[in-house]
């Protein structure tokens, strides 16, 4: 599993207004198996935005965990939804045409195809057909909190999915060894969950720009590059690459599904500065996918 396609930059209105609602992310299954999302979890990691002055952490939790401002997660029995070898599926922010009049009509992006949305019971924004991510921390909390959107930083965020075995319990809200305050600030009161390194499946850590190179907050067991669009409201994304072979063609399993790059290293392994769009390359939609 690993992360395809991440759209978080936002763009311009006709107005020159800012835009940040037609966030997208796109999870892929490189692997030649079926793997179930029921229960994979999805989190933006702290610092939200990139910085020098980084958090202070526990110092007995080594490299072991990195620090998660809010959890989300697939729902699901177990074998509800499968994403099948060559499959991607779309989480969006708000999972409506974003084209549209009432939304900017200078977005790039349509998302109302999306599998999953983040919902945050905002009635300006009404739930869409895209089935609801189960909300799991924020701030010590189950509850979303009274944010009206789950807005990542549009100049670039960190972003982790990880999957807890069945035979480990992981709850950051109840469990007080699984989450932390930032220690640099003895009177910061905000929580941030704990997340597992050894169980994380992919990570993507997205900056401002060039000159923030040496700002980095992912631990580089999960990502030891870092990537980035260079610019707020641009409309653009960073997407994958493709596995090439010696003819410049793109890598194939034998059941057509394309190899996307994925050395851990988000500065080699993604192109930067595209104009986003949902299942680039063609790569496939689950059946359940609701406009099927």
């Amino acid at each position: 599993m690993v992360f395809k396609e991440i759209y978080y930059a936002g763009s311009r209105t006709p107005l020159d207004g800012v835009y940040f609602r037609d966030q997208f992310y796109e999870i892929y299954n490189n692997s030649a198996e079926t793997i179930y999302l029921d229960g994979i979890y999805f989190a933006n990691l702290t610092p939200g935005k990139a910085t020098t002055l980084l958090p202070i952490w526990p110092e007995e939790d080594g490299d072991n965990y990195a620090y998660a401002e809010r959890v989300w997660k697939f729902p699901g029995n177990g074998t509800e939804y499968p994403l099948a070898s060559g499959e991607s599926c779309v989480i969006s922010q708000f999972a409506v045409n974003h084209k549209l009049e009432q939304y900017n009509p200078n977005s790039p992006v349509d998302c109302s195809s999306s599998d999953f949305e983040f919902n945050m019971d905002n009635p300006k924004f009404p739930d869409q057909p895209a089935i609801d991510m189960l909300h799991v921390f924020y701030d010590g909390k189950a509850e979303k909190g009274k944010v009206p959107q789950y807005l990542t930083s549009v100049f670039g965020g960190a972003y982790v999915i990880f999957r807890i075995p069945e035979e480990e319990q992981w709850d950051p809200v109840n469990d007080n060894n699984m989450k932390t305050t930032d220690l640099r600030n003895p009177n910061n009161k905000r929580f941030y969950a704990k997340i597992p390194v050894k169980h994380v499946l992919d990570a993507v850590e997205c900056i401002d720009n060039e000159s923030m190179v040496n700002a980095k907050r992912v631990p580089a067991v999960l990502d030891a590059g870092l990537t980035y669009v260079g610019a707020t409201y641009c409309s653009l994304s960073i997407a994958r690459k493709r596995t090439m072979n010696e003819d410049g063609e793109p890598v194939r399993r034998e059941n057509g599904a394309l190899i996307f790059e994925d050395t851990n290293n988000s500065t080699n392994d993604f192109e930067r500065g595209l104009v986003p769009i949902l299942r680039r390359y063609d790569t496939k939609i689950p059946a359940w996918n609701h406009t099927r």
